[in-house]
C-alpha cells in the first residue's frame, strides 16, 4: 500500500531551478533514505512533503486518516521541551521517547532548555518527536551531535518505531542499519536504489561499470565507423577519378560508366554511415562522470621508534568535571585509532594534552620526538581575504607541482575553483582543503577531531578512500561510525572514568557494543 505520491515535483528559487520533476512513492512502514550532494533541495523536499513550503508545479498525494511528523534540523528546545512538559502533565509519558532522556531532560527549565548542547538538544526533540508517534516520520539528521551511544539509541528507536520513514542523513551507518531503500537527488532528477548505503554505492559503482563499458563499445564503433567512412570516400574519390580517364586514342576507358555508378554507391554508403555514425553520437552522449580516485602518499618524517604516543596513569578534571583518571595506553606508528566514548568524556581535552596546549592532572603523556602531531580540530579558522584559494596555497606550500593540483582535484578542487576568493569558500570546501592541506605537507601523524563536520556523502566518501590508504599515524575523532569503520584499525575508549585501548578494529569494537 501507498502511503505517499509524489507526482512531477519541481521547485526553484529567484537565482537557480534546486528540483526538477521529481516523482517517487512510499509505502506503508518503509523505511527510505534521501541522498544527493549538499545543496541538492534534500531539506527542501521534506519541507514541501511536511507542509511547510509549497512546490511550483507537480502534487503530493497522502493516504486519507495519515498524520505527517517534520524533524528539522535544527530544533527550537523550548518549543520541544514545552510539548513533553504538556504530555507529560498529561499522563502521556510515552517509554518509547523517554529512554533518550535517561538523565531527566523533561525537568528542565525552559530558561535551561536555551542553553542545551547540540545532542542534547538532538536527544530532546527526537522525545518529542517520537511521542507523538506519527504515520509518516520526515526525519532530518536525527543523528547530529550524537555520541555513539546516543547514536545507537536513535537507530534501536528508530528501528522499533511504527509507520513509514523519510530519512535524510550524512550518517552512513545509520542509514546501513534502518533504511531498505535509497533515493538520490541530482540535477537530472531522482533516482531509487533498492537495499541500504552500502548496497546503494555497491549498485551505484555496478551501474557505473556497465555505462563504462557501454560508452566504450559505442566509441569502439564509432571509430571503426570513421575509418570506413574515410575508406568508402576515398574508394568513391577514386572511382571518380577513373571515370573521367582517357585511353591513350583519347576515348573514354570503356570502364567509365561502371567507375561512374561505383563512385556513386560508395559516396551514398559513405553518407549512410555518416548519418548512422551521428546517431551513434547522439546516443552515447559525454562519458559517464567517474569519482576522482584518491592516491595519497604522505612521505612523513624519517621512522624512529615504534611508540609515537604513550600515556602511563594520565588523569585531568576541572572544577567542576572530572573527566578521566589512571588511564593507561599507547599508540603505535602507522595505527589508526579512533577515539570514542560519551559526548563530554573529555576526547577534545585529550587532543589538547597531546598538542601540549593544557598539562595533565596526574601521570604522563609522552609524544615520540621524532614526530609533531598536526590536529585539524573542530573549530576552522576562515582564509585570509585579499588573496584566491591558489594565491593562499602558493603562499603556505610553495609552487604547486602536477601532483599537488591532481591531489587538490581529488580532494574537489578544479583550476577553476582555484581561481576563486579564499574567504568566500563554504564550510565543507573549507574543510576539505584543510585536509588537502595536511595531505600536501606530507604529515606523519594526523589527529583528525570530527573532520566530517559540513561535509556532504560524496566529500565524506573522499576523505574515507584518502584516509584509508594514508600511511601516516592516525588518530579520529568522529561522530560517523561508518568512517570509523572503514579506517580505524584499533579503539581507545573512554569507559567509567579511564581511557582503555581496545586490541581490535572499530568494526569489530562496534558489533561488540551492539551486542550487549
Amino acid at each position: 500500500m501507498t502511503v505517499l505520491q509524489v507526482l512531477h515535483l519541481s521547485k526553484s528559487y529567484t537565482d537557480r531551478s534546486l528540483l526538477q520533476d521529481l516523482t517517487f512513492s512510499l509505502g506503508v512502514g518503509e523505511r527510505v533514505g534521501l541522498v544527493g550532494n549538499n545543496g541538492c533541495g534534500k531539506t527542501t523536499l521534506l519541507r514541501m512533503l511536511a507542509g511547510q513550503e509549497v512546490p511550483d508545479s507537480g502534487e503530493i498525494r497522502l493516504a486519507s486518516h495519515l498524520s505527517v511528523g517534520y524533524l528539522p534540523q535544527l530544533p527550537d528546545p523550548r518549543a520541544d521541551l514545552d510539548s513533553l512538559q504538556a504530555q507529560h502533565r498529561a499522563g502521556e509519558k510515552p517509554q518509547l521517547a523517554w529512554q533518550l532522556n535517561p538523565e531527566g531532560l523533561d525537568e528542565r527549565t525552559v530558561a535551561q532548555a536555551a542553553t542545551l548542547s547540540g545532542g542534547e538538544r538532538t536527544r530532546l526533540a527526537l522525545s518529542r518527536f517520537l511521542a507523538s508517534a506519527p504515520d509518516i516520520l520526515l526525519l532530518d539528521e536525527p543523528t547530529n551531535n550524537l555520541d555513539l551511544d546516543g547514536i545507537q539509541t536513535v537507530i534501536r528507536l528508530l528501528q522499533d518505531a511504527m509507520g513509514s520513514m523519510i530519512i535524510v542523513s550524512h550518517d552512513r551507518y545509520l542509514l546501513d542499519q534502518l533504511v531498505t531503500r535509497i533515493l538520490e537527488i541530482d540535477n537530472t532528477g531522482i533516482r531509487s536504489y533498492t537495499g541500504n548505503y552500502s548496497q546503494y554505492r555497491a549498485e551505484k559503482e555496478r551501474l557505473l561499470q556497465e555505462s563504462l563499458h557501454r560508452y566504450a563499445e559505442s566509441r569502439k564503433q564509432q571509430r571503426q565507423l570513421q575509418e570506413e567512412i574515410v575508406q568508402k570516400r576515398q574508394w568513391a574519390d577514386k572511382a571518380h577519378r577513373d571515370s573521367t580517364k582517357m585511353d591513350s586514342s583519347g576515348n573514354k576507358m570503356g570502364l567509365k560508366e561502371y567507375k561512374r555508378v561505383k563512385a556513386g554507391k560508395l559516396a551514398r554508403k559513405a553518407k549512410q554511415d555518416m548519418r548512422r555514425l551521428e546517431r551513434l553520437q547522439q546516443e552515447t552522449g559525454t562519458r559517464p562522470k567517474t569519482e576522482l580516485k584518491t592516491t595519497i602518499a604522505f612521505d612523513g618524517q624519517e621512522r624512529h621508534g615504534k611508540r609515537i604516543l604513550e600515556a602511563v596513569g594520565l588523569g585531568k578534571a576541572y572544577p567542576s568535571h572530572p573527566l578521566f583518571f589512571d588511564s593507561h595506553f599507547f599508540i603505535l606508528r602507522g595505527e589508526k585509532v579512533a577515539l570514542t566514548g560519551p559526548n563530554g568524556c573529555g576526547k577534545t581535552t585529550l587532543v589538547r594534552l597531546i598538542q601540549g596546549l593544557e598539562p595533565p592532572d596526574s601521570g604522563r603523556l609522552l609524544v615520540s620526538p621524532s614526530c609533531s602531531p598536526v590536529v585539524m580540530g573542530q573549530t576552522l579558522e576562515r582564509l585570509p581575504s585579499g588573496h584566491t584559494l591558489l594565491s593562499y596555497l602558493t603562499g603556505k606550500l610553495g609552487k604547486l607541482d602536477g601532483a599537488d593540483r591532481a591531489t587538490l582535484e581529488q580532494m574537489g578542487f578544479t583550476n577553476a575553483h582555484l581561481l576563486l576568493p579564499a574567504d568566500r569558500i563554504s564550510p565543507g570546501e573549507l574543510v576539505r582543503l584543510r585536509i588537502a592541506e595536511l595531505i600536501l605537507t606530507h604529515q606523519d601523524f594526523l589527529i583528525l577531531d570530527e573532520p566530517t563536520n559540513y561535509l556532504d556523502l560524496r566529500a565524506r566518501e573522499q576523505l574515507e578512500q584518502a584516509l584509508v590508504q594514508v600511511q601516516a599515524t592516525l588518530l579520529l575523532v568522529s561522530h560517523d561510525l561508518y568512517l570509523q569503520k572503514a579506517v580505524c584499525d584499533k579503539v581507545l575508549v573512554f569507559t567509567e572514568g579511564r581511557i582503555m585501548r581496545r586490541e581490535e578494529s572499530f568494526a569489530d569494537y562496534l558489533e561488540y557494543e551492539r551486542g550487549l
